[in-house]
């Protein structure tokens, strides 16, 4: 049985539409609905091929914080070797500093973001990975978050609000060039949307993005995908 080639859902027997994104699996135009209550509704909106927005990790030193914390412990460990006369609080500063480097860079390592034109990938883990995927026509809402001290660093957090009913919230923090991403990856949610318009009225939503009961969206329950 062949899978459907955007998004990788097996449709049933006989079937010439995915049954999940609606993308025709035969040469046929899609009809208007279907008799089980699946849109078959497809935008005119041509397709475009997916294409990488941004790859990469958490940037390890995301905000000026880390930075301070870097300095003000040599500086403790260094003011105290002078007091008590030995070097040996400077080499223990320094070590500390190195071990909390080197813990932070792991968990950076850990977390690693691909996003591109038609979804956003969440890789978690040094060896057991965990993927989170969530298909751009499914964001509710995206917003960029860049406090003065991730500025200073040039990183910043992209806030994404989807229509999932268990996690519908989550953030994906550090990222170098954060406002140049947030750009383009709103372009590209809006064009998703409206290439997945009878998917995302199948699931009650308006073609505005807006939930079931516009005035309550969905329960912010939050989803860490990285650290700042």
């Amino acid at each position: 049985m062949p899978y459907c080639p955007h998004c990788g859902v097996e449709p049933s027997p006989g079937s010439n539409f995915c049954p999940k994104c609606g993308v025709t699996l035969s040469g046929r135009t899609p009809p208007r609905a279907s008799s089980a209550g699946i849109p078959r509704e497809v935008s005119r909106t041509p397709i475009v091929a997916e294409s990488a927005i941004f790859y990469g990790h958490p940037r390890v030193l995301s905000s000026c914080w880390y930075v301070i914390d870097v300095v003000l412990l040599l500086t403790f460990g260094a003011v105290v070797g002078l007091e008590v006369g030995n070097n040996l609080c400077l080499a223990a500063a320094c070590v500390g500093v190195l071990v909390a480097l080197l813990i932070r860079w792991l968990y950076c390592l850990g977390i690693t973001y691909r996003i591109t034109t038609h979804r956003i990938d969440v890789d978690r883990g040094l060896f057991s990975k965990k993927r989170d995927v969530l298909w751009l026509y499914e964001v509710w809402n995206l917003n960029l978050d860049r406090p003065f001290s991730q500025r200073l660093m040039r990183t910043g957090n992209l806030l994404v609000t989807s229509f999932e009913s268990e996690e519908p919230h989550f953030r994906i923090r550090g990222l170098l060039g954060a406002s140049h991403i947030f750009d383009q990856l709103k372009v590209h949610v809006d064009r998703e949307r409206q290439r997945h318009v009878g998917v995302i009225r199948a699931l009650g939503f308006t073609g505005a993005g807006m939930s079931r009961s516009a005035a309550h969206p969905p329960e912010p329950v939050e989803r860490l995908a990285g650290s700042a």
